[in-house]
């Protein structure tokens, strides 16, 4: 056990060492990108300047003036061109808009308040039928005390019948993914997955913030209970699909 033990911490170790190692080569790429495009800039601005220069130098006189005026009629105007179109204001350009990123528009708050509601009532008539309940204000009014305990339970009860839509409405509102069985050694629902070789909702855990670092009371943690389980294939997943978690976790 010892040996086996020391293996998963080695190859722990190891792949935080390789994201922190890809995370410095993505921050470094993105520099050199940045310090290229500042030297294109660079690169660029002289002949920016010069053409802007030429742009504003005046044009050559011609000698006759007056061959090229058209002629005047009544009141000052040109016969050619009618009289509200002799001296056109010039014409104002608003001012370029800020981009504003897509999450931060006006409209979207509305959309995600939308689904927020989607989502909790979803977990309303969760609550109702594993408790019974005849009113979603029941669920709506109970205290956060009360409440939380009970979508604990019913993530439990979920995520053994399989029920991934439902594990996922009860994460999305904000049920812990590392909710421990009651039973000893009190596992973690990722831990049980990965022992069972259950590698949809194990995913599905671990994307939603379950880490597979957490140890249960024995102290095993999940990639332990997969390589103990003969679901080898299952750890490696584990370990790529919380390197993906953390990396967009980062990015936001």
């Amino acid at each position: 056990m010892q040996v086996v033990r020391h293996a998963m911490e080695k190859e722990i170790r190891a792949s935080l060492r390789n994201n922190r190692k890809a995370a410095r080569s993505l921050a470094a790429r993105q520099q050199q990108h940045q310090d290229q495009h500042d030297q294109h800039d660079q690169r660029q601005s002289p002949q920016r300047q010069e053409r802007a220069t030429k742009r504003r130098s005046p044009k050559k006189e011609r000698k006759d003036q007056s061959f090229y005026q058209p002629s005047q009629g009544e009141g000052g105007h040109s016969k050619s061109d009618p009289p509200h179109q002799q001296h056109p204001h010039p014409q104002q350009h608003p001012h370029p808009q800020q981009h504003v990123p897509f999450h931060e528009e006006k409209y979207m708050g509305g959309i995600l308040e939308q689904e927020q509601q989607k989502v909790m009532s979803k977990v309303q008539l969760l609550i109702m039928n594993e408790y019974h309940m005849s009113r979603s204000n029941d669920v709506a009014s109970m205290d956060p005390a009360v409440l939380q305990p009970m979508l604990r339970s019913a993530l439990i009860k979920y995520a053994r019948q399989g029920n991934l839509d439902a594990v996922r409405d009860l994460l999305d509102a904000g049920v812990d993914p590392d909710t421990r069985l009651i039973e000893p050694p009190r596992r973690t629902l990722l831990q049980e997955a990965a022992r069972t070789g259950r590698t949809a909702l194990a995913e599905l855990l671990v994307a939603n913030g379950a880490s597979i670092a957490v140890k249960d009371e024995d102290g095993f943690n999940s990639l332990y209970h997969a390589y103990n389980s003969g679901h080898g294939a299952l750890a490696e997943r584990l370990v790529s699909t919380q390197a993906k978690s953390v990396v967009r976790r980062g990015r936001k």
